[in-house]
Formats: C-alpha cells, structure tokens, sequence
C-alpha cells in the first residue's frame, strides 16, 4: 500500500514489540526478504505501556489515521476480510476533502 498510495499521501509504518534480540532480528530479516521500504520503529518500553495506551490485546494489528492525524480504526488480526476491510477504509481516507 505504501509504495502504490504514496503520491496521494498514504504514509506506513511498522512497531516491532518483540523483546527478544533474535526475534527482533528475524523481524527485520523478514522486512528485508519481502523489500519492505516503509519506517519501521521497535518499542523498548514495558509491555504495560504500549498496552495500556493503545489497548493492544494481540499481533498483528493495525491502526489506520486519517489526514488529521487522528485514530479512524484499529484492526485486530489479519486475514482476507480485514485486508479489504483496511484496503476500502485507507482508499476512503485518502479521496480528497470536498
């Protein structure tokens, strides 16, 4: 989504919240393989903040903003159904203001 929605704004990132040095490594081993060009940040705080403050209950999940920075949704778990879920809410968000 990145690389096709770009020119019309879209911005994504990527959280790592593993704790683990080898797992954060095969993250970013994995981000690589696929060539993955978007931010992508590690937490290094408690697990009890990021969860407490963003409600986190499970990976993966996705949080979508609109242009004024504010939250429009949060996706739990992947799958088929939520990717075009995710995909029609971004393409919406991305149409210009009236």
């Amino acid at each position: 989504m990145q690389k096709q929605y770009a020119a019309e704004g879209l911005v994504c990132l990527s959280v790592n919240i593993d704790d683990e040095r080898d797992e954060q490594d095969k993250a970013l081993k994995f981000l690589q393989t696929k060539n993955v060009t978007l931010q992508n940040f590690l937490l290094d705080e408690s697990q009890k903040v990021w969860h407490d403050k963003w409600n986190v209950e499970g990976v993966p999940l996705s949080f979508v903003f609109d242009r004024d920075g504010l939250r429009a949704r949060k996706f739990t778990g992947g799958g088929e159904e939520a990717e075009k879920e995710l995909d029609q809410l971004v393409l919406e968000l991305l149409r210009p203001r009236k």
